[in-house]
């Protein structure tokens, strides 16, 4: 079975993470020093939750160096490290095409530099995301099972695989 893997285009996502975590570490040393000098219980349950959200944010980082999107002689698969994948069914695919989304209020895992998990969108409703890019220049399949977005790096090369493995 051939497999060909694309990897995302460049971002920066990792970078807005990046200054989340920091963030999230400054406030979270800041409540701990606050707590060392005065034990309140009440201050364990902030820094608790800063420090969980750290090490979410930290996963996240690491992870995203992980994008990939592997298309196989049956399926699309698009994952991110081990905490996203989808496999799409090449048979399934309807359509694809590339455009900007506009960006819903609703909220959801996206940041400047990348879109995870299920993202709604104000034009399109819920897509299922695996993209270093949060709406702009998103490949947006259209298959059975939902709406897929996807930023590969070399999209020319992506689209002629699928279109090829699609037709037979």
């Amino acid at each position: 079975m051939a497999r060909n893997v694309y990897l995302p285009r460049k971002s920066l996502g990792q970078l807005s993470l990046l200054s989340l975590f920091i963030v999230f570490v400054v406030t979270g040393g800041f409540s701990l020093y606050m707590y060392l000098l005065e034990p309140f219980i009440f201050l364990l349950i902030p820094i608790i939750i800063v420090f969980v959200l750290c090490a979410v944010f930290l996963v996240l980082i690491v992870g995203l160096s992980g994008m990939r999107y592997v298309i196989t002689d049956d399926a699309l698969e698009a994952s991110c490290s081990f905490f996203l994948k989808y496999k799409i069914p090449l048979n399934s695919i309807q359509r694809i095409v590339k455009r900007d989304l506009a960006i819903s209020m609703w909220s959801s895992f996206r940041l400047p530099g990348m879109a995870l998990f299920t993202v709604p969108y104000a034009d399109v409703g819920n897509v299922k995301m695996c993209a270093t890019s949060a709406s702009k220049d998103i490949l947006l399949i259209e298959a059975g099972s939902g709406l897929y977005g996807v930023t590969p790096r070399d999209e020319g090369a992506f689209m002629t695989d699928i279109r090829r493995r699609i037709q037979g």
